[in-house]
């Protein structure tokens, strides 16, 4: 079953917004661990009794590291976490969620409805269907005076120029960097918003065939930006900007391009470093 949310589209669906499609097999969608499995509790007891205080400490803090896991295997509820901006659509297609721009688009943004903690790590897979978009993924994002994204949203189209000048605050990397056009624009960039402040820029694109998955890990803690893709480091930097790092916010998936490319993630997920 295929899905596609438009922004502004209410979460109920209507009897035109759904259509069947084969899927892969299911797997758990989405776990909020806020308790340790059996096995773990029955470690920590075992370990009570052998090295009190080492063991404990140990699985206490892998236990809790994980917040958020979404494998977008339901289609019925998963805009429950998400939400569409721009002009665009997304929908669950064989597991996946699939971003795709109308014809002379503006570009779409996907968001995670919560907030998450300044200190963390962003995990997902990402495919670009072809060479004709790019890949923006914001992170930290709220309003310029701390008011929620979502509170200054109604105003934004999708237009670049407004998550990178205008009020909202956020850090983006780049990936995947093409024009509609299919012409490369060589490199990756993390930057602060609003400004487009170039925080560090890489060569090559790490990300740069199409219709392949990369996997692509954003950390943040405390100053200190690390993207890996592929689990090789691509970015590793401090941002030293007068008045401190940002802190908690939403992430948003952007896709800009021709009509023709699509861009798919799966297993998305949140945990504390």
């Amino acid at each position: 079953m295929t899905r596609r949310l438009r922004p502004g589209v209410p979460a109920e669906p209507s009897g035109s917004q759904l259509r069947r499609m084969p899927r892969r097999t299911p797997r758990s969608n989405r776990r909020y661990l806020a308790v340790m499995k059996l096995s773990t509790v029955v470690s920590l007891v075992l370990a009570s009794f052998l090295a009190p205080g080492v063991a404990i400490c140990q699985a206490s803090e892998d236990s809790t590291k994980a917040l958020f896991q979404e494998r977008f295997d339901d289609v019925l509820d998963w805009e429950q976490d998400w939400l569409v901006e721009g002009t665009g659509v997304a929908w669950i297609e064989d597991g996946r969620l699939v971003i795709q721009e109308d014809s002379a688009g503006v570009g779409v943004v996907v968001w995670t409805r919560r907030d998450w903690p300044a200190d963390m790590e962003a995990s997902f897979e990402v495919l670009f269907s072809n060479n004709r978009c790019i890949g923006v993924f914001f992170f930290a994002a709220r309003g310029s005076t701390g008011e929620d994204a979502f509170e200054t949203r109604t105003h934004r189209t999708g237009e670049y120029e407004e998550y990178i000048r205008g009020d909202l605050d956020n850090y983006s990397l780049s990936l995947h960097r093409y024009f509609p056009d299919g012409k490369n624009n060589p490199g990756s960039n993390v930057r602060r918003n609003p400004g487009f402040h170039l925080l560090q820029a890489a060569m090559p694109d790490p990300a740069l065939d199409s219709d392949r998955w990369y996997s692509v890990t954003i950390r943040k803690s405390g100053r200190s930006i690390r993207v890996s893709v592929d689990g090789a480091v691509t970015h590793d930097l401090m941002d030293e900007t007068l008045g401190g790092p940002l802190g908690h916010g939403k992430i948003g998936l952007r896709l800009r391009g021709d009509r023709s490319c699509r861009m798919e993630i799966d297993e998305f997920s949140i945990s504390v470093p």
